[in-house]
């Protein structure tokens, strides 16, 4: 299965889906369809969805404005709901940071666990 997905990657048929549109997610999820990548960005809240889809940033990167405007539609999708046909899923979702009482610091792993029951 791996050599089918690399090579898929190889010959920029691969899609692929980005979970979760800040600052991480978008500006990844842009440059991978700049680079010719099929992708899906997938973000819960409509509203960004939608300043996405008419080609509109919420993030400030110099550059973002003019790649989305190039890719929505072209090699970008956006949607709230995550494809069914994805090749490779990369999730980038906020996930804080937890301090012990020993001073360990873990992640709280009920945000990945949410997103990935979706």
């Amino acid at each position: 299965m791996s050599e089918l997905i690399y090579d898929r990657m190889l010959k920029g048929e691969a899609k692929l889906a980005v979970i979760g549109l800040g600052y991480v997610g978008l500006t990844m999820a842009v440059i991978m369809s700049d680079a010719g990548f099929l992708v899906t960005g997938v973000e819960i809240d409509e509203s960004k969805v939608e300043m996405l889809q008419r080609g509109e940033s919420y993030i400030h990167e110099v550059g973002l404005d003019e790649l989305i405007k190039k890719q929505i539609d072209k090699n970008l999708k956006v949607s709230s709901s995550i494809p069914d046909d994805g090749d490779v899923f990369i999730i980038s979702v906020g996930t804080p940071i937890q301090t012990l009482d020993n001073g360990d610091k873990l992640p709280i792993m009920e945000y990945l666990e949410d997103t990935c029951s979706k």
